[in-house]
């Protein structure tokens, strides 16, 4: 559980609830860390920690956990991280957490890639062809660089470019289906 504090910081208080009862503060606080980038700036608040994906008691067990998140946007708890008192939430939603890598990060990984060896191998050995190759081959360096923009770099890019879009189409699907 996490909360801004009023000097702007952040509370975080490991804890853990059955059914529909008040989360109690576990023993394992430390094994939550809190990162530096968390806390309150223009008004948008954002809590990074990071923790272990086994601990002491922890009833997460697999990569894969399902989480619910709650919150109250005008009152909040005290800025004690082991305080008892928690008003009911107006807003409340759930969502999974993987040990896997998501559909949008493998497109994103694939569209990396491809644009790498696109722009970083075959682009520039097809100009290095062009410039170095006039005295060794003089009738194919002009049909082999333009072979190779033509039929394997331009395709190229258009894969990378659906693969991005593909990544931007499925980002936006996930939000919409974490809020409906």
């Amino acid at each position: 559980m996490a909360w801004p504090t009023t000097t702007n910081s952040v509370a975080i208080s490991q804890r853990i609830a059955y059914r529909y009862s008040v989360p109690e503060v576990t023993d394992q606080q430390s094994d939550i860390m809190l990162l530096p980038s968390s806390g309150v700036q223009d008004g948008v608040f954002t809590v990074i920690f990071t923790r272990p994906l086994v601990v002491a008691n922890s009833t997460i067990t697999s990569t894969t956990s399902n989480f619910i998140w709650a919150l109250h946007s005008t009152d909040r708890p005290s800025d004690d991280p082991y305080t008892t008192i928690i008003t009911r939430h107006n807003d409340l939603g759930h969502m999974t957490i993987t040990g896997t890598i998501s559909n949008y990060d493998k497109y994103i990984i694939a569209h990396g890639l491809l644009m790498f060896f696109t722009w970083g191998i075959v682009i520039p050995g097809s100009i290095f062809i062009i410039r170095f190759t006039r005295n060794i081959i003089p009738k194919q360096f002009v049909p082999l660089h333009w072979g190779i923009m033509s039929f394997l770099a331009v395709p190229l890019i258009i894969i990378g470019l659906l693969l991005a879009i593909a990544a931007g189409s499925w980002s936006e699907l996930q939000v919409f289906q974490m809020f409906t």
